[in-house]
């Protein structure tokens, strides 16, 4: 149901209509998430990330953008995957590196439409439905954010990055100490 009410939001353009229910999680608790859906291979993928950062995030749909983004990089990349977690500022930045042949130049701008498979289009033997990419774009809009595509710099293969502001929580405000004044001296009395 959710697939079809997404693509319906992605048909329409309206990003901002998607239902977010936010909170603050531990990003180990996003991290957990994202590997359990992904089973097994969730087990060969590198991690990077600042354990101590807090988010205030939708979970299942950032966990649905980030396992999207890993699933194509499995699918597509040859033996290395990396996902990194980072703040950038109160941004929260979402990579996925792999160390497959990435993207061609001719399809970089294209494969977040619907639909689009870019040079699979016609390949049966690679199984998805282009769907992903749009879905991914379509969630990171909802937060406020972007998504975009480079050539990995770590890997070598494809970086799909997204980029989702104000949503590394802050870090609380120092609560006031007291503040001991010093002892006045007597006054002395004239006498």
């Amino acid at each position: 149901g959710r697939m079809v009410t997404d693509i319906i939001l992605r048909a329409r353009d309206t990003p901002e209509k998607m239902a977010l229910v936010e909170s603050v999680y531990p990003i180990q608790e996003l991290v957990s998430s994202i590997l359990d859906t992904l089973g097994p291979k969730g087990d060969a993928i590198e991690v990077r990330m600042d354990p101590e950062l807090e988010l205030r995030i939708d979970l299942d749909r950032v966990r649905q953008l980030a396992s999207n983004l890993l699933v194509n990089a499995i699918r597509y990349g040859a033996d290395r995957t990396e996902l990194r977690l980072e703040a950038n500022g109160r941004d929260l930045l979402v990579e996925v590196h792999d160390d497959g042949p990435g993207v061609a130049k001719k399809y970089q701008q294209v494969i977040w439409e619907r639909f689009e498979r870019g040079s699979n289009q016609l390949n049966a033997t690679a199984p998805g439905t282009g769907l992903g990419l749009a879905i991914v774009e379509m969630i990171a809009k909802a937060h406020g954010g972007s998504a975009s595509y480079r050539d990995s710099e770590a890997l070598g293969g494809a970086c799909f990055s997204v980029t989702l502001p104000h949503r590394v929580a802050a870090e609380p405000e120092p609560v006031a100490k007291p503040v001991k004044l010093a002892s006045q001296p007597a006054s002395v009395r004239s006498l």
